[in-house]
This record gives C-alpha cells, structure tokens and sequence, in this order.
C-alpha cells in the first residue's frame, strides 16, 4: 500500500525488521548511520522548510521557538494582521523569527504531517504497519545551540537527521516505558553519565524507546530534523478501555462510596468490603476481547485522510463505466459484520452496506487495481458502477485516469 521509499522497512534499513522488533523495539535504543545525505530528502528538505516558512501565513502553534531548554514568548516572533476588518493575532512575523532564530532559538515546525504529503505517507506507512498513531515535529536548530535540556519523552520516536548534524547525548531510562500520565525528567536534575555520545549526519537515524532521557546540540552547521512520533496504544489503554465499558453496563460500579468513607472507620470497612466483591465481579465482566476492537475501529476513524487529487476525483466518478479502473486510496480500513449489514470503516468515516456485498468489499480490499467490471458478486454493470462511484466520492477509491484514457 505504501511507496517503496516510505515503507518501514526503507525507514530502517539497512536494519533488519525482525532484528529491530525483537532487539530494539520498547527495549533500547537504535542507531543507523549511513553516509547518504539526500536519503531524507524526498520527505522534506531545507528547501522545503524554506518555502513553508516564507509563503504562509502560519501561526503559533504551528510554528514555535525554543532556546536552551525554555519555549521562547510568542509575542516575540508573532504578530497581529487585520483580515478584513478583524484582528488575528499569533501571526507569525518572518523579520522576528529569524532574528531569534540568529540568536540561538530552535524554530519548531508541529504536527506538519497534518499539511506536507511527503510527511503524511511516511506516517500513514508507519501507521499501518504499527497499528498505533504517529505525529511529527520538524526541529530547525542553527549553529552552537541546543533546544531541550535533558528529558524524557513518553512516547517512542525516530529521529530522521534530514540536514546539517546535530549530536546526541543518551542516558538511561530512569522510568520504564513511561505513560503520559508520568511525571517528566525534574528540570535541572543531573542524569548522570552518558550512556552513549554520538553525531548523526544528514540521512542518519535514530529510535529511542519512550522514557531513555537524552539531549542534543549543535556544532558549527545548522541541523533540522523530523521527530516521528508514535503514541502507542499500551494494555493500560485497553483496560481503561474494557473497565468504561463495564462501567456503562453495570450499575453498581457506578454508585458512590459510603457515605463518610475518608473519616469514618465503619463506612470505610464497608466501602473496602464492597471493594472485594466489585473486584471479583470486575475480574468476571471486563471483556478485553471488545475492547480490542474498540481500539482498532478508534484508530482506524482517527487517522488522517490521503485525498490529494480528490477534487477532480469527483468529476472523474460521473464518468465511470464498467471499463474505468479505479484503485484504493485509503491506506487504513477495518470491514466489520453486524447482522444483516456490513460496515467499512476508515479516516473518519463508517459506511454502510447490505451484507450480500460483503464478498464484492472483500475482493476490493484485496484488490490494489481493477476495472469495475470485474467486481464480483451479483451486481450488473449499473450496480457495480453505482457501488465504485459511491466509494469514489467517498474518497475510499480513486480513479486511474491514465487507465481509463487509453481504455
């Protein structure tokens, strides 16, 4: 599903898939040096920041700045404009921006993902491989700086060096794959150590386990890279997941403890015997099973819709014949029975069919390209151009224009 250059296993190469799950994953951290300075390139570039800070109107916190350790006051590189006749304010201000970024400030570009298509396949790729959530953040550091002062992170990252070097200091992991709700590294606290030292250079990777504090700096050359983030699903979430849905099933996990139950030692006694028996009837009813599939059909709906050349799309579905050839846009789907229907499930929407059409689904998730006559099932050729219209304008399949010209 995924071009060959943004695939997990060109991410990581020339590592080993399997040796990177089963050596690295959650467990310590990787390191890929590679001597190839445009391997990132095709994601993003310093030419590519370049254009998206000068010819956008982009605002904190989209953008943001950092200086040794400490996020810089927006009012010092925003402005307010005036948008026909209302006051915008958080604008960012160019002359502003790179004068701090002069002076040592790390210019942040959040969540870029969410507006640069190269950013957003190599997500969508990772997204489905994992089967948890990414996000990135673009780090543009200049010369003799340093951005964060020692800390952790909670979620697992991959450090895509795209330009300049930066060098990187690793020290152990003081919490083991911390949660979100976990207290962050103290500001100031000495972490010991190094536990590695190293420089990465333009192409170069590195995967840090969540938790595995670590800080980094700049020489004499600028650097800017790409954080991919992944915010895991963890088996706290499925439990947290499976007790809610308990929780709205069974009344009495949902009544209040004895009244006086802090102070008094007979309500507190009594709230500790209910205690007992709820723990045996939550041990019986939590079904974690279900909540698996909550969490898939959550992360499915959730991910971000690939809909590049969706405008014309919709023009090109009135004009599908049983000879047009269409193909999945979708990069993350989850087909799902109930009763008499079936339901598709992806980026945000949850569509519904009568479940005869279940095979003719089947084969289309199965089916990188095909003509639309060579759906299969009961449809006539009416019913199989209505169907591939609908999942076109729906922006589940795509047409294949060069096909369909010369068809």
């Amino acid at each position: 599903m995924s071009p060959p250059e943004f695939s997990v296993e060109w991410l990581l190469g020339p590592t080993d898939l399997r040796t990177f799950l089963s050596d690295h994953w959650e467990k310590r951290p990787l390191t890929v040096f590679r001597r190839d300075e445009t391997y990132f390139r095709g994601v993003l570039s310093l030419e590519d920041v370049d254009r998206i800070l000068s010819s956008h109107d982009l605002q904190h916190t989209s953008v943001q700045l950092v200086k040794n350790g400490t996020s810089v006051p927006p009012p010092q590189y925003t402005t307010e404009i005036d948008w026909q006749g209302m006051k915008i304010g958080g604008v960012i201000d160019l002359v502003k921006l790179f004068a701090e970024y002069q002076q040592g400030a790390t210019i942040l570009l959040d969540h870029l993902h969410r507006s640069w298509p190269p950013l957003a396949r190599l997500c969508a790729s990772v997204e489905r491989f994992f089967s948890h959530p990414t996000q990135t953040n673009v780090y543009l550091t200049p010369p003799g700086s340093r951005g964060f002062a020692p800390h952790f992170d909670t979620h697992d990252v991959f450090i895509l060096q795209a330009a300049g070097s930066k060098r990187w200091r690793l020290y152990g992991a003081p919490v083991q794959l911390p949660l979100p709700s976990h207290p962050g590294f103290p500001p100031g606290a000495d972490p010991g150590p190094p536990a590695a030292e190293f420089e990465l250079r333009a192409g170069d990777l590195l995967y840090m386990p969540r938790g595995f504090v670590h800080e980094a700096f700049t020489s004499d050359s600028i650097s800017m890279h790409v954080t991919l983030g992944i915010k895991a699903y963890t088996w706290a979430d499925l439990l947290t997941e499976a007790v809610q849905a308990l929780c709205e099933r069974d009344v009495h996990f949902r009544r209040t403890l004895p009244v006086g139950f802090a102070l008094d030692g007979a309500a507190a006694d009594q709230a500790r015997a209910e205690a007992a028996g709820l723990a045996r009837a939550l041990a019986e009813g939590v079904r974690l099973e279900d909540a698996v599939g909550v969490l898939a059909e959550r992360f499915v709906l959730t991910r971000l819709p690939q809909l590049d050349g969706h405008l014309t799309g919709l023009t090109d579905a009135r004009r599908l014949t049983p000879r047009s050839r269409v193909r999945k846009r979708a990069w993350l789907y989850r087909l799902t029975s109930h009763g008499d229907s079936v339901q598709l499930l992806y980026h945000g929407k949850g569509l519904t069919f009568p479940r005869y059409l279940e095979p003719t689904l089947r084969f289309i998730l199965d089916t990188e390209t095909f003509p639309v006559a060579s759906l299969p099932g009961h449809l006539n050729d009416d019913g199989k151009v209505g169907l591939a219209r609908r999942l076109v304008e729906e922006g589940f399949l795509r047409t294949v224009a060069e096909d369909n010209a010369s068809g």
